[in-house]
Order: structure tokens, then C-alpha cells, then sequence
């Protein structure tokens, strides 16, 4: 009977459904309208003392639970697993059971811890579930930055106040989530477009200088000379 494959889950209403519904896993939503409907077919055939050893169809529900959470939570191995199950299907039979008038099934679990998977499987990892409409983002990283305080930067270059930020790393996600004393307050490094360039500057000083030794050798050789022939007279 708990084998069978629904393809209608209209008994399932009310207050099951209104906490079905804040169920994000899609995987323990669907075992939470299966558990519903399977506990409302066999409420009939539980006997009043809820005992699952004396009543047939208790006893099967359970084993039809084990199964699902054995397959869930990899037999227990997977913590995160373990704990949603906790959290929205034991929460969800006891709420069954609570509104369950005259008859009981009490929840006894037996087999969903007795797996022994192979070896060769080992170690197992647990996945979580990710919406299909969760956006990933990428880590961004920073540009490399040069660290100095903004005082330094000030005798360096006028320009730079204008560009000083405070910046929380050099790599961090989206997300932020750092304290205001992570902070660093950072300064970009200087282009050398930010200056003009001395080249032309250095060249025509040192054309000047070199044609000022030139015509000043050339007097000399002029005055060397006249004295030169003076002195032969």
C-alpha cells in the first residue's frame, strides 16, 4: 500500500499543508504529502494502543519512513540531512499523531540506521539541495591595492584624496561580511599618466648646456689662437 506511486494528493489539507508548504527542500516536501496521505489511508487499520509490533499497518508505515529517511540522510551519515528530517518530518508525524482521535501509531524507528553500504562507496558526501533559481557569485577580487594611510598619499600626490576608499579586503565575496574594524583604508597605486612626463624637459636643458660648452670652446680657441700669433712677432 505505502509502495504505490500517488498521483493525487487532495486528502492532504489544512494545517498539513500549510506546513508542507514552508518546506524549502523539494525532497522532503515530496516525502511530507507521501507521509500525509499514506498516515490518513492506514489511520483506519491502527489499533488504540499505537503499538507497532500488534498493528500491522503502523508497523509498515514505519518501515516505509526508515526507508526514506535511510535514503535522505545516507543512514544517518549526513549531519544537515539528519537534522532538516528531525526538523520537518518527526515534527510532522507527531502532528499526525496528535490530531490522530481513537486510534495511535507511534513512531518507532528501526532500520533507517542499520545500512551497511558497501566499503568501496566510502566516504560518502553529503549534497545540499540548491534552488534552481539560486544565483552564484562569483568571488570577486580586488585589484591589487598599495597600502598606505592617506596622509602619505597627500605628499605624494595631490590627486590622490580624491580616490582614497575604504575597501574591506583585497578578496571578498558578494556578501559582505565583515566588522567596520576589518576595514582598511586603502589608496590606489599611482599611474604614470598621473605625471608629465620630464623627458622633454631633461632633453632640451641638456641640448642648451652642450651647445653652450660648444661656443665656449670655440672663444677659447679663437683668444689661444690670436695670442699664439702675437707672440710669434
Amino acid at each position: 500500500m505505502f509502495s504505490d506511486v500517488k498521483s493525487d494528493f487532495s486528502s492532504v489539507t489544512g494545517t498539513y499543508l500549510n506546513t508542507i508548504k514552508n518546506i524549502e527542500d523539494p525532497i522532503l516536501k515530496h516525502i511530507s504529502l507521501y507521509l500525509v496521505n499514506n498516515y490518513n489511508n492506514a489511520k483506519p487499520h491502527f489499533c488504540k494502543s499505537g503499538n507497532h509490533v500488534k498493528d500491522k499497518a503502523c508497523s509498515n508505515l514505519n518501515r516505509w519512513l526508515d526507508q526514506k529517511k535511510s535514503i535522505y540522510t545516507s543512514a544517518t551519515t549526513c549531519k544537515k540531512n539528519s537534522e532538516a528530517w528531525t526538523k520537518h518530518i518527526d515534527s510532522l508525524w507527531e502532528q499526525l499523531d496528535k490530531n490522530n482521535d481513537g486510534t495511535k501509531c507511534i513512531r518507532n524507528e528501526i532500520f533507517s540506521k542499520e545500512s551497511n553500504l558497501p566499503q568501496k562507496l566510502n566516504p560518502y558526501t553529503c549534497y545540499e539541495h540548491v534552488p534552481e533559481n539560486h544565483t552564484c557569485t562569483a568571488v570577486q577580487v580586488v585589484n591589487s591595492k598599495t597600502e598606505e594611510s592617506c596622509s602619505t598619499c597627500n605628499t605624494t600626490c595631490p590627486q590622490c584624496p580624491n580616490n582614497c576608499t575604504n575597501l574591506e579586503s583585497t578578496r571578498r565575496s558578494q556578501y559582505p561580511t565583515s566588522t567596520p574594524d576589518d576595514i582598511t583604508t586603502m589608496c590606489p597605486q599611482i599611474s604614470p599618466h598621473d605625471f608629465p612626463s620630464l623627458i622633454p624637459t631633461i632633453s632640451i636643458s641638456v641640448c642648451f648646456t652642450l651647445l653652450g660648452v660648444f661656443i665656449l670652446q670655440f672663444f677659447l680657441y679663437k683668444v689661444i689662437k690670436n695670442v699664439l700669433l702675437l707672440s710669434k712677432f
